[in-house]
């Protein structure tokens, strides 16, 4: 097992991002692109919280996408429509950000990275291909290192450099 990096501010950098969250809930990219594939809005248990879910329904092996900080899943919407129909596509909402439950403390790398492992289970029973970009990156990384059962491949965009963002 990997040792817990320690948490830079603390409460203060959860509040902060709790904070960010509150403010925006999700909204951009909800505007369907004419012809695409619609997303299936949905909610997962993660590690005592619920986790939104979009789903954009497939064939062939899944995938899981992951947003970066300050944003939803609905930014994987363009991307998630073209993988629908080769794949059945998921995109979930980080804890505290698009329709996840936003608690005031938890957001450590460890506490998403717990959300993901209690939710994925339920959804898949494949091993999965994991994209995550920027802060969703990092997630995506530290589950990946944690479960690398559940992971096919990982694809990283942009992801938070190692030591910041915790």
């Amino acid at each position: 097992m990997v040792a817990a990096a320690p948490t830079l501010f603390g409460p203060l950098l959860n509040r902060a991002i709790w904070s960010a969250a509150r403010c925006f809930r999700g909204s951009f990219g909800q505007v369907a692109t004419p012809g695409a594939h619609a997303a299936a809005p949905g909610r997962i248990r993660g590690a005592g919280i619920e986790l939104g879910t979009l789903h954009w329904p497939g064939g062939g092996p899944p995938v899981v996408l992951l947003h970066g900080l300050d944003s939803s899943p609905w930014t994987w919407a363009r991307v998630a429509a073209r993988l629908a129909p080769a794949h059945d596509t998921w995109a979930i909402a980080l804890r505290g950000h698009g329709q996840s439950d936003t608690p005031t403390q938890g957001y450590a790398l460890e506490d998403t990275t717990a959300d993901l492992a209690a939710a994925l289970p339920a959804l898949l029973s494949a091993p999965f291909h994991l994209i995550g970009h920027s802060w969703g990156g990092k997630v995506a990384l530290h589950f990946a290192a944690h479960h690398p059962a559940q992971v096919r491949s990982l694809v990283l965009a942009d992801p938070a450099p190692p030591e910041g963002l915790h």
